[in-house]
């Protein structure tokens, strides 16, 4: 107990120096201050105010609606020793670049970038934050997520990039010994997973709206929020050996009776025009269906069980087969 309040931080993130001297600076300008929280919704904070002499080592910055385009460095530098760093809808746009470009290491534990403007993660984009928890990227427009962009973030656990442009989750994008427990790919629209996106990394929980996501991650204990529709799984296009037989039969058969009535109504005389244009629009549009269907069950035969991993999912022929019900 001698320890605490002593002016000394002993423990490794400093927590016996919580709370242990109030606010002794005036609050910066447009801005709220509550014991060791700071939330501002004004650009004048960033513009020209950065003199707030306090020590911040515990504080808690929101931002929202600043105009950081020119200013990030600088904004950064004077939070890089906060726990819990929130800058939204601020025009922040790359944040890998400004992180690099300062040398000394950031201690947020928390930082939520939503509403901004990033459309890339780089190479080794967070090396630089040992005691990394939570990060918070969404509803921005990132589309490229380079290899590495996560290592040296062994206390990572949560990772929202919801709501963002990305198509494509390449391999060891989580490098390293990474304790990652819950990451959001809501709003995307992935077509391609690399086959070693999940090497070395347990999720406790993945947020997606793709399913393949979830066949790819092996992990049994990984809980998913979206299942595949029947009657595709995680193995087949079509799953089961009873569906795929009968999807042929009918299918071939359904193609045979409709084209010999197409063939019969031509060649029959006697029936009149009316009829026979019915029957005839009946038969043609049968037959489509039929031959649309058999180009189904020939890329579930052709792809067989890795058609999960084929980069064709998400275009064309297996997107439409799960749209329409087959």
């Amino acid at each position: 107990m001698e320890d605490i309040c002593n002016g000394v931080a002993d423990c490794p993130f400093q927590d016996d120096e919580y709370y242990c001297n109030s606010f002794q600076d005036p609050c910066p300008t447009n801005c709220t201050c509550l014991i060791f929280v700071i939330q501002c919704s004004n650009n004048d904070f960033v513009q020209g105010r950065l003199n707030y002499k306090h020590h911040l080592t515990h504080v808690k910055v929101t931002i929202s609606n600043a105009n950081l385009t020119n200013n990030e460095l600088s904004f950064f530098e004077m939070f890089n020793q906060t726990i819990s760093v929130k800058v939204h809808q601020s025009k922040v746009s790359d944040i890998c670049l400004t992180l690099k470009k300062y040398k000394p290491k950031y201690y947020w534990r928390y930082l939520s970038l939503a509403l901004n403007s990033l459309t890339y993660l780089s190479h080794r984009c967070f090396n630089k934050m040992p005691f990394f928890l939570f990060l918070n990227l969404s509803h921005n427009f990132i589309s490229k997520l380079a290899e590495s962009a996560f290592t040296s973030t062994g206390n990572l656990s949560v990772v929202d990039l919801s709501f963002n442009n990305i198509t494509h989750l390449v391999k060891s994008m989580f490098k390293g010994d990474i304790k990652l427990k819950y990451i959001n790919l809501q709003g995307n629209s992935i077509i391609h997973v690399s086959s070693n996106f999940f090497k070395g990394i347990t999720f406790n929980k993945i947020m997606t709206e793709s399913y393949k996501l979830c066949c790819i991650n092996e992990s049994p204990n990984t809980e998913c929020n979206i299942k595949a529709q029947w009657p595709s799984n995680c193995e087949r296009l079509i799953s089961g050996r009873a569906p795929r037989f009968m999807i042929w039969f009918l299918m071939i058969l359904g193609f045979t009776i409709n084209f010999a009535m197409f063939v019969l109504t031509k060649c029959d005389k006697e029936k009149g025009t009316s009829f026979k244009l019915t029957v005839t629009n009946i038969a043609v549009g049968n037959i489509l269906h039929c031959s649309y269907v058999i180009f189904i069950a020939i890329a579930d035969t052709a792809y067989g069980d890795e058609y999960v991993e084929n980069e064709i999912y998400g275009h064309g022929l297996i997107k439409r087969s799960r749209h329409t019900g087959i």
